[in-house]
């Protein structure tokens, strides 16, 4: 059997590793030099997007998890609530609802009203919004005044004036038998 040969772990006379553990020196040539930023660019490039597709990976299964525990939340909370809890829950609603319809009856009402009142088409008010029926009164005065500026007859050019022609120079004898009429008269 042979025994393997190893090389000491430093020289003797140096006191420096063995020529193969030693690294080469750090000169690089010029085209090391430019080629290394890019290396690196590219790779901490690389690893923020792979940290921020891990992260987000992360963020959805938690938010998974998350929503299933409010659900299950949700459905505890639900099953703990008594039958008078519950009615009390639908009466709420219930009565949202019915504030909802008596606000749409009102305005319905308002907007019939102003329709009357400023002599506009009911659908024409129904699309004036306010909280009140003095907001949708004044909305409807300002529709009103414009329509009517808006439909005002425009003052023909020349409308009431007779044509100032001469026709005694184009019909001969038209001047003797103006005479004749106005004599009569």
């Amino acid at each position: 059997m042979s025994t393997p040969i190893t090389e000491p772990a430093s020289t003797p006379a140096t006191g420096l590793p063995p020529a193969s553990e030693q690294k080469p020196p750090m000169t690089p040539s010029n085209n090391d030099a430019a080629a290394q930023p890019k290396k690196e660019t590219a790779s901490q490039d690389e690893e923020e997007s792979t940290d921020w597709k891990a992260k987000a990976r992360l963020w959805e299964s938690r938010a998974k998890e998350n929503s299933a525990a409010a659900k299950k939340l949700a459905d505890i909370e639900d099953a703990a609530k008594t039958t008078e809890q519950r009615q009390a829950d639908k009466i709420a609603a219930l009565e949202a609802q019915i504030k909802e319809f008596e606000s749409e009856t009102q305005l319905a009402g308002w907007h019939a009203e102003v329709a009357k009142a400023t002599g506009l088409p009911v659908n024409v008010v129904s699309v004036l919004r306010g909280d009140t029926l003095e907001d949708i009164q004044a909305a409807g005065e300002v529709i009103k005044k414009l329509v009517a500026e808006s439909t005002k007859p425009k003052p023909v050019p020349g409308e009431g004036r007779l044509p100032a022609v001469d026709t005694t120079a184009t019909t001969p004898g038209l001047g003797t038998l103006r005479a004749a009429f106005t004599a009569n008269s």
